[in-house]
């Protein structure tokens, strides 16, 4: 009986210690996800954070414009961002020496360029352009101030020759769009300019006999343009063979047809009318070659022999 009361007693024992371990695990569980719940909002106040610093940027960036005052720039919070409305500032106030202020020294040229640009550009001082250290700022200054003044041939040989060239084209391509004079653009630096002169000069020639009034060059120029546009207009691939070269009556050829290829075989269509090939047969002479590794090898892609 006693050996019962003491078995019993013991297994009391361990189920009380059992219900304990429990309990205590239970009450850690519960501690550990309160934690976790009261961590989540920290989020929350790192985007209240950028939101106030953006907030205060954009504040500091109007009191700064308003004021045209670079100094002003240097209450913003970030490097880059103190830069940005520094050089705004510089630039609108026409002010180099606020340059000076960047953070980034390294930009402290370009800035300055940019405002020298701007003088420039507002006072139609084409000489000022040349201060410009810049490439693509000096030939930008010196194209904004030359298509919005009346310069003249003279005016821009007085430049250095980059600038130079550049005035004469602008110049040129005023003259010849005035005076519907295809040699003026001619004399024009090679370049989109040039190409885009001579399309509104031939965008009003509706045959090719218009050309004839040309020199070898500007013709074959006006023939090309003049072809190109009417075999597109009318879908008259007969008239892309007035072209002076292979590769534009390829091109002409595709805008007509709008396949180059059609049988896959490295002859063009218009290579295949040259050669007497069947464009709608990789292997015109059957004899296991494709006609282009034929051609390509100065062999007969109708049959045997060179070409």
């Amino acid at each position: 009986m006693k050996l019962n009361f003491k078995i019993i007693l013991l297994i009391i024992i361990v189920i009380a210690i059992g219900a304990s371990g429990i309990y205590l695990w239970l009450n850690k569980q519960g501690e550990s996800e309160s934690l976790v719940t009261q961590e989540e909002p920290t989020q929350p106040k790192q985007v209240d954070q950028v939101d106030k610093i953006k907030e205060h940027n954009n504040k500091i960036y109007e009191q700064a414009a308003a004021d045209k005052d670079a100094n002003k720039c240097l209450e913003m919070i970030g490097e880059s961002e103190q830069d940005s409305c520094i050089r705004l500032i510089a630039i609108d106030k026409q002010d180099k020496e606020a340059c000076s202020k960047l953070n980034e020294q390294s930009k402290v040229g370009e800035c300055q360029d940019q405002v020298i640009n701007k003088i420039a550009v507002s006072s139609k001082n084409l000489a000022m352009c040349k201060e410009i250290s810049i490439e693509y700022l000096k030939s930008s200054c010196t194209v904004n101030i030359v298509s919005a003044g009346d310069y003249t041939r003279e005016q821009c040989e007085q430049l250095e020759e980059k600038q130079k060239q550049l005035c004469l084209s602008h110049v040129l391509f005023r003259e010849a769009i005035l005076t519907k004079d295809a040699q003026l653009c001619q004399e024009m630096s090679e370049g989109e300019g040039k190409d885009t002169c001579f399309d509104n000069i031939f965008s009003d020639y509706n045959k090719l006999s218009d050309c004839n009034q040309y020199q070898e060059v500007i013709k074959t120029i006006c023939v090309n343009k003049v072809a190109s546009r009417l075999a597109y207009n009318n879908k008259d691939k007969q008239t892309c063979y007035q072209l002076s070269s292979d590769e534009q009556v390829d091109r002409c050829l595709v805008m007509v047809e709008g396949i180059l290829d059609p049988d896959n075989d490295g002859l063009t269509n218009f290579l295949e009318d040259k050669y007497g090939t069947n464009p709608a047969k990789a292997d015109t002479d059957g004899d296991g070659y494709n006609d282009g590794d034929e051609v390509k090898a100065g062999y007969n892609p109708k049959g045997e022999g060179r070409l």
